[in-house]
């Protein structure tokens, strides 16, 4: 798969294992062609999606961010695919 269209996070390529590319929701529903909350609630609870939650104080809602690993888009992008209908 070539995701290569949107620009996406990395981590330095100067660290062995850190070679995966991560993608933020934003790209990742430029990608997929969908709207930025149904490519939220695709993901939100997928195994192997990193969350960072901020703490926030008073009243204000707890923000988190997603990263989302290239495998997972491939696991996602395999199991929702429609297989081939038998003839």
């Amino acid at each position: 798969m070539n995701f290569n269209a949107v620009p996406h996070a990395e981590v330095p390529a100067n660290k062995p294992g850190f070679e995966t590319h991560y993608y933020t929701i934003q790209q990742l529903s430029e990608i997929l062609s969908f709207s930025f909350e149904r490519t939220r609630l695709l993901i939100k609870d997928e195994p192997g999606v990193l969350r960072f939650t901020s703490n926030s104080a008073g009243n204000r809602r707890t923000r988190t961010m997603y990263r989302i690993p290239e495998s997972v888009v491939e696991r996602i992008l395999r199991r929702n695919t429609n297989p081939p209908k038998a003839a």
